[in-house]
C-alpha cells in the first residue's frame, strides 16, 4: 500500500511542477500582452483570441487545482483508514489539501471571474491596467503553487524517513523479542536433561546391585 501511496505522490508532484512551469509561462505571456496594448490599445481579432486562449489555460488551472485537491483528500482518507500516517505528517497533509482547496476557491476562481468580465466588456483603454492587475494576482497564486509544493516534497521525505523508523523499529523488536527466547534456552535444557541424568543414576545402582 505505501509503495504505491508512494507513487501516487511522486505523480502529484509532478502534476504540480507542471502546473508551476504553465504558470510562469502564462505571467510571461500576459505581460507581453499587457505591453503590446499599452503600446498600440487597438483590438484586433488575432488579440481577442489570444486573451481568450489565456482564459481557457487560466481555467484549466483551476481545473487541476481541483482535482489535485480531490487527489490530496482521498490520499488523506486512504492513509487514514491504513494507519500509515502518524500526527504530524496527517496534519501537514490536511494543511496542504486545505491551502490547495482555498487557492482553488477563492484566489484562482476570483481571477476568472474578473477575467471573464473583462473578455466581456474588452475595453481597450481599461485592458492594459486590467491584465497587469490580474497579472499581480496570477503572480500571488503562483508563490503559493510553488510553497505548495515545497511542502507536498517535504511531506514525501517526511513519509520515507517515517516508514524507514517503522522498519527499524519492528527489527529491532523482533531482535528483543528473539534475544529474549535465547536467554530462556539455558534455563529451560537442565530441566529438559534431568530425566535423562535421573535414567542413568538408575542404570549404575542397578549394575552395582
Amino acid at each position: 500500500i505505501y509503495a504505491d501511496i508512494e507513487k501516487e505522490d511522486e505523480t502529484r508532484t509532478e502534476s504540480l511542477e507542471e502546473m508551476v512551469d504553465e504558470g510562469q509561462r502564462l505571467q510571461e505571456e500576459m505581460r507581453r500582452l499587457e505591453e503590446e496594448l499599452r503600446a498600440d490599445p487597438e483590438l484586433d481579432w488575432e488579440r481577442e483570441q489570444e486573451l481568450k486562449d489565456t482564459f481557457e489555460r487560466l481555467e484549466r488551472m483551476s481545473e487541476q487545482l481541483e482535482e489535485l485537491q480531490q487527489g490530496l483528500a482521498e490520499r488523506s482518507d486512504k492513509l487514514g483508514e491504513n494507519e500509515m500516517l502518524r500526527q504530524q505528517m496527517a496534519e501537514k497533509l490536511q494543511k496542504i489539501e486545505e491551502m490547495m482547496a482555498e487557492l482553488r476557491d477563492t484566489e484562482a476562481g476570483e481571477l476568472l471571474r474578473r477575467f471573464q468580465e473583462m473578455l466581456d466588456q474588452m475595453d481597450p483603454e481599461r485592458l492594459p491596467e486590467e491584465l497587469e492587475q490580474m497579472r499581480m494576482d496570477h503572480a500571488e497564486i503562483l508563490e503559493q503553487l510553488e510553497r505548495t509544493e515545497a511542502m507536498l516534497e517535504q511531506l514525501m521525505r517526511d513519509q520515507k524517513l517515517d516508514a524507514l523508523q517503522r522498519e527499524l523499529d519492528e527489527l529491532l523488536e523482533q531482535q528483543e523479542k528473539l534475544r529474549a527466547e535465547s536467554e530462556q534456552l539455558p534455563e529451560q535444557r537442565p530441566q529438559a536433561e534431568a530425566p535423562e541424568a535421573d535414567q542413568q543414576d538408575e542404570a549404575a545402582e542397578t549394575e552395582a546391585a
